[in-house]
Parts: C-alpha cells; sequence; structure tokens
C-alpha cells in the first residue's frame, strides 16, 4: 500500500488510493510522508474527498462485560457508502 501511496502522489481529491489509504488505517501524517506534501495539504484533499471519521462500538468481551468495557474505533470511510442500522 504504500508504494502505491508513493506512485500516485494522492493529489486530488477523487483519489481511490487516498481512499484505500484511509481505510487501512494510514494516518494524515504518513500520507504526507510518503507523498512528500504537507499534513496539511492532505487534510485538505481528504476533507475535499468527503472522507470523515465513523466511529463504531466494537463489541471486545461478546457482551459478557458491562458497556464499560466496550470500544469506540474509528475508521475512515465514505459516509455514502456506510449502512444505517
Amino acid at each position: 500500500m504504500e508504494e502505491a501511496i508513493k506512485r500516485s502522489g494522492v493529489g486530488s481529491p477523487e483519489s481511490e488510493i487516498l481512499r484505500h489509504a484511509k481505510e487501512y488505517g494510514f494516518s494524515d501524517k504518513r500520507i504526507a510522508e510518503l507523498t512528500g506534501k504537507s499534513e496539511t495539504e492532505i487534510r485538505n484533499i481528504r476533507k475535499a474527498s468527503g472522507l470523515k471519521p465513523v466511529y463504531k462500538l466494537v463489541d471486545t468481551a461478546r457482551r459478557s462485560l458491562p458497556l464499560s468495557r466496550h470500544i469506540f474505533i474509528r475508521p475512515m470511510r465514505d459516509p455514502s457508502i456506510d449502512r444505517k442500522s
């Protein structure tokens, strides 16, 4: 994935590589390092592409522990492709 990010340069909001990189958990900072852009540039491209954090509840104990044992994760996804529960 890092090689794909380096090759593409993530130059536009339409970049599929940026979406995939964020889904794989790459930070804006790491993408900036790989592309030679600033973190601010990557953040602006990400925002222009509509990629936003989506918080999801993960049941780490299969409901055998109180809710306080559950955690939230924040994958980056295009909100238009998420299903409503």
